[in-house]
């Protein structure tokens, strides 16, 4: 495996790119396990979740949100090469 001394310049990854695609996956990755326990909680606490309107729209703004944390990843992966 080359160094990043011995590779040009021009063949670099856009470490910009790379950074931004990373901090929205891991942050993304990060609110749904919040929500998670937060689910986790409400349920031992006051039991079943399915009566809870706040917490199913919830659930409906954070359904997309693990196509962008995949998509994120993609995008770290081949970026980064």
């Amino acid at each position: 495996m080359r160094g990043s001394d011995k590779t040009p310049q021009d063949e670099w990854p856009n470490v910009l790119v790379v950074h931004i695609a990373f901090q929205i996956m891991v942050g993304v990755g990060t609110l749904l396990i919040c929500v998670a326990l937060v689910a986790a909680w409400l349920a031992w606490r006051h039991g079943p979740l399915m009566k809870s309107r706040r917490f199913l729209q919830s659930l409906a703004f954070c359904g997309p949100l693990g196509f962008v944390a995949l998509e994120s990843g993609w995008v770290v992966t081949e970026v980064g090469r």
